[in-house]
């Protein structure tokens, strides 16, 4: 069943986010640790972008029922230590359309991280701006050095030496 602007309003007015975007998407990110603080135990780092209708006005009960049921587009990332195959590994990406699917991710971002790829996906064009010279470079790069400084590593699998999957970087230093 996909996830619609109903299930992002209940959303937020459960208060089930981190923060909330200035366009009312949401973030979550959750992360649990074990007896010491480098144990990740559990994640659930989330996006919900919130349906935007320019010039659209709704004027009867129908029109505001179909936006209401319309579909938004949202990804997330989740981890745990309980599971990990071909199929279900330990951290891995669920996106919009294709919710039971399960791209497997070497990492788990940091808030930083996820924010990041957050904002270079959704927002581009503000991303641009703040984060990317006129050649398309980071501004900055020893700042996004920095965000990639303290990173949560993945454990060693060999199912990333079999299947495509994404990786979360991992500073060099």
């Amino acid at each position: 069943m996909p996830i619609t602007n109903v299930d992002l309003v209940q959303l937020a007015e459960e208060g089930q986010y981190t923060f909330q975007v200035f366009d009312g998407s949401i973030l979550q990110l959750f992360y649990a640790y074990g007896e010491s603080d480098d144990e990740l135990i559990e994640a659930r780092l989330a996006y919900y972008m919130a349906n935007k209708f320019p010039g659209l006005n709704a004027e009867s009960d129908t029109e505001v029922a179909i936006l209401d049921v319309t579909p938004i587009s949202w990804l997330r990332i989740d981890y745990s230590q309980k599971e990990d195959d071909v199929l279900h590994s330990a951290a891995h990406l669920h996106l919009a359309g294709f919710p039971a699917g399960r791209l497997a991710v070497a990492g788990v971002p940091t808030p930083g991280q996820f924010i990041e790829l957050v904002v270079s996906i959704a927002y581009p064009e503000q991303y641009r701006e703040h984060r990317l010279n006129d050649s398309g470079d980071f501004k900055d790069p020893v700042k996004i050095d920095n965000l990639n400084s303290v990173c949560l590593r993945p454990a060693p699998n060999p199912i990333y030496a079999k299947v495509p999957h994404l990786r979360v970087p991992v500073y060099p230093g």
